[in-house]
């Protein structure tokens, strides 16, 4: 246990890591924990800031995160994604062609309808983009072909058509 309890302010860190070894290829820091409690915890005065909890889950905002990554705020949450000099700020959902599974983007709240934005990498078909409200698929993208208020029958799945629009049906 490391514990300062100094009555002036420090401005300096409590700890430091530092490896100046040039070619070390070892990590500098590891926790390991074989229990079953969390693997680490950073705080802020008595409230979790940061937990990578024992199933690897992270979560920051949260004591329990209950996916690989959960953020939670009492406040707007946002996440920034930046770049300087000119670069290009990249958010990339991968997911494997050939099981033909898909990336998708849930908008969602309390209630069950919700809308998504879904690529569906078609194991081997052709693939395709849809936009979804209220649980129902809205808009289909398939190469050239859009496909807007209609997602079977004759019209939809024709090669001829490049803008389809049904009445939902």
């Amino acid at each position: 246990q490391v514990l300062r309890n100094g009555a002036q302010a420090n401005t300096e860190a409590l700890v430091y890591f530092t490896d100046e070894h040039t070619s070390s290829t070892q990590a500098t820091v590891r926790i390991r924990n074989d229990g079953a409690g969390d693997a680490l915890q950073v705080m802020d005065g008595t409230s979790s800031a940061l937990i990578v909890a024992g199933d690897g889950n992270v979560g920051i905002g949260t004591n329990d995160p209950s996916s690989l990554l959960h953020l939670k705020s009492s406040s707007d949450a946002k996440i920034l994604v930046e770049t300087a000099g000119g670069n290009d700020a990249i958010l990339e959902l991968k997911a494997p062609a050939a099981g033909g599974a898909n990336s998708t983007i849930y908008f969602s709240d309390d209630s069950a309808a919700g809308g998504k934005i879904e690529y569906n990498h078609n194991n081997g078909g052709s693939d395709y983009m849809t936009l979804w409200t209220d649980s129902l698929e809205r808009v289909r993208i398939t190469g050239s072909h859009v496909s807007i208020g209609l997602t079977s029958g004759a019209a939809f799945g024709s090669e001829a058509n490049n803008l389809v629009i049904g009445d939902g049906s």
